[in-house]
């Protein structure tokens, strides 16, 4: 090995640290063969003096060989550090390429999350204008049909109200299927659990459906097993639109036989299992994986025979979901199909006191309570004010929030029924300049009744300090009896009012 390859070996691999200590041992093999290099030439050049040429020619020799492997040296050495120089190069190169490319997926990727929040942000805009927008009319037209049905009617009008309802409400029932999914994938469906009577709950579905099942030729049949308590807590709402679902598509897709609603209690599970089943068309086994997606029905074929907009599945799964249970399905194709829900049981006592009056008071005379109404829309105003005062509550109407406000200030009310979007004074603005104020009706209880059913829920709007929320279109049944719970206990919400404007 010659003084290079000593030199080379010596060399270390790579890297800053070694590319330095490489550069140290070479300036010092460079220090110590220079001295000697010098004293070669130093001491020939004495001989030559001396009379010694020979010797001397030899020690230049040596000294020449000396200086060429020290020169080969320094350029391999001036090589290797280029060539290192440029490996580091190229890799702080690499480094920063791949430092912007990071920055430019970073940018993107927040540019992306922004476009998707905005996205969001306008659908549940859409959704909840284009609510607004159908519940409204359609206040007027349920409204109007109802107080139609509570007149004397012979029985042929009497059957084209109740078609007109009935129609109206399956207009709703779709449009509700498409604002709970949209409410469900934001994260904004409620679930409210209150005492349910099963028994009375299934036997207005009964009652419901009994016409189209007798207009089809088939049975619809009801059974409750024993086991199952008097009172439950429930969504009531939510389990009525299950099931209101289940039994529709078990009646379109059924032609000849016979449609059962059957609820159970399974003590091992101790979970309550409603059971829809039908003697209908079946499901192919290759569509059971799908049948509760958005948007999906059994066959192609089936949306031109039966319509539907395939979202009423899709429902049941996400609303049996949120109430901690499960849907399933067994079927078999000619044969029919059993829709299985089933929920945790909780057994409760009976609904309070005002709750079961607010039936009675639907279907007969009301208190003597006096009542202001505040809606910017005067066909809405006419629906409560014809509806209400029929049941004998005597009423005052307010075409805006500033009027009403004003009405508060002069005259006394026992409850205050409050549109929510409203030019100059939204119906919150009322509330909050009402409780903020001295005047008669500091403690009045206020309900919202609103046609925007997706941007606030009822906790919301109780959180403001309203005292209960009706959604548009109107039912009887449901306003009556959320007026019932808000006058019940006036002090309770009065102060929780306050509390939510301190």
């Amino acid at each position: 090995m010659d003084a290079g390859q000593m030199t080379r070996a010596a060399a270390p691999a790579a890297g800053p640290k070694a590319g330095a200590a490489y550069r140290a041992t070479l300036a010092a093999h460079s220090l110590a063969i220079g001295p000697r290099l010098a004293f070669g030439v130093t001491a020939a050049s004495l001989l030559a003096i001396v009379g010694h040429p020979g010797l001397a020619l030899a020690l230049a020799g040596l000294g020449a060989v000396i200086a060429l492997l020290v020169g080969r040296t320094v350029l391999r050495a001036r090589a290797d550090l280029l060539v290192r120089q440029d490996e580091k190069n190229r890799l702080i190169q690499t480094l920063t390429e791949a430092r912007d490319e990071a920055m430019r997926q970073a940018g993107q990727a927040e540019v992306a999350r922004e476009d998707a929040r905005r996205a969001s942000l306008a659908k549940s805009t859409f959704l909840a204008t284009m609510s607004h927008e159908i519940r409204t009319p359609m206040n007027g037209v349920l409204g109007m049909a109802q107080l139609l049905q509570r007149s004397d009617l012979s029985g042929l009008q009497r059957s084209q109200v109740d078609t007109l309802i009935k129609s109206g409400e399956l207009l709703m029932v779709i449009l509700g299927d498409i604002l709970d999914l949209s409410k469900i994938d934001a994260g904004q469906m409620e679930i409210a659990k209150s005492p349910c009577d099963l028994r009375a709950l299934l036997s207005e579905m009964e009652t419901f459906w009994a016409p189209t099942a007798a207009e089809r030729g088939l049975a619809l049949t009801v059974e409750v097993d024993a086991t199952v308590p008097p009172f439950v807590a429930l969504d009531p709402r939510r389990v009525r639109q299950v099931l209101f679902n289940l039994v529709g598509n078990a009646l379109k897709f059924t032609k000849e036989g016979a449609v059962t609603i059957t609820v159970d209690r399974d003590r091992m599970t101790d979970a309550l299992t409603f059971a829809v089943s039908d003697t209908g068309v079946g499901i192919n086994a290759d569509d059971l994986p799908h049948l509760f997606q958005k948007f999906s029905q059994g066959d192609a074929s089936d949306v031109r025979r039966f319509a539907g907009a395939g979202l009423g599945l899709a429902i049941c799964r996400e609303l049996s979901s949120l109430m901690g249970g499960k849907v399933a399905v067994e079927s078999e194709l000619g044969v029919g199909s059993t829709f299985r829900v089933s929920l945790p049981l909780e057994e409760t006592a009976a609904p309070a006191a005002e709750d079961i009056a607010a039936q009675a008071i639907a279907q007969d005379e009301a208190p003597a309570l006096s009542i202001l109404c505040a809606d910017d829309n005067p066909t809405n105003l006419l629906v409560l004010e014809q509806l209400l005062g029929a049941m004998g509550f005597r009423i005052r109407v307010a075409s805006g929030g500033r009027e009403a406000l004003e009405a508060m200030t002069t005259e006394t009310f026992d409850l205050v029924l409050m549109d929510i979007q409203m030019p100059e004074m939204t119906g919150i603005d009322v509330l909050q300049a009402l409780r903020a104020q001295a005047g008669p009706n500091r403690q009045t209880p206020l309900i919202a009744v609103t046609a925007d059913a997706m941007t606030l829920g009822a906790d919301r709007y109780r959180d403001l300090g309203f005292a209960g929320l009706v959604t548009k279109p109107v039912q009887v049944q449901s306003l009556v009896s959320a007026m019932m719970a808000a006058v019940a206990n006036p002090e309770d919400d009065a102060d929780s009012d306050l509390a939510a404007t301190a």
